[in-house]
């Protein structure tokens, strides 16, 4: 992780023996694939948070929280990352830069010889991120943005039949790991981000 006065920087690297991914559409629900997430929130209240979900295939769901699900806080699905596929009359410029995001596999995705794992890496510009921040982007000295990082993961077995993975069992409730602990959830989603900080000194 790392940021300029452009954008905020983010790779991960995962590893992966089975690369599982069905979801092909921009705001497909990513986490029924195993995926990488990432939840940000600009002024560390918990409140008004960003999060983003990419699959192998490099398909991003992202969303924003006016509040915490634990709160009633339902997703607004049309906060967006990308630009519109054509411009429209009304919407006029976003005036903002969208996300930038590399994918990459070290093997196939949804192939029987599996594969070792996948890295992604996200930019993310400051004037994507300050739409809800309600403070000055980039940061300053002294600013402090919550952050924390998920991992989605499926157990899958090959179906020689479909020629795809399955999940095995079929109702499994899949695994969720974070980078810092959230020691509870609501449902699948985090109730809370974590207590690490970007901390920017001068």
């Amino acid at each position: 992780m790392a940021w300029d006065d452009a954008a905020l920087y983010i790779a991960a690297a995962l590893e992966e023996p089975r690369a599982f991914a069905n979801q092909t559409l921009h705001d497909s629900i990513i986490f029924r694939d195993n995926d990488f997430e990432v939840f940000i929130d600009p002024d560390s209240d918990n409140w008004m948070y960003y999060e983003l979900e990419v699959n192998a295939l490099g398909k991003v769901w992202d969303l924003f929280l006016v509040r915490p699900y634990r709160n009633g806080g339902p997703p607004v699905m049309n906060w967006e990352t990308i630009l519109p596929r054509e411009p429209t009359e009304t919407a006029g410029p976003t005036g903002w830069q969208p996300l930038s995001i590399a994918v990459a596999v070290q093997g196939a995705v949804n192939a029987a010889e599996g594969s070792q794992g996948w890295t992604v890496e996200l930019a993310l510009p400051w004037s994507l991120l300050k739409q809800a921040a309600q403070r000055t982007t980039p940061p300053k000295p002294g600013d402090q943005w919550r952050i924390n990082f998920s991992r989605v993961q499926w157990n899958v077995t090959w179906d020689d039949q479909l020629q795809t993975y399955v999940k095995e069992p079929a109702d499994q409730p899949g695994y969720n790991w974070v980078w810092a602990p959230q020691w509870q959830e609501r449902g699948r989603f985090c109730s809370s981000l974590a207590e690490m900080r970007i901390t920017c000194f001068g």
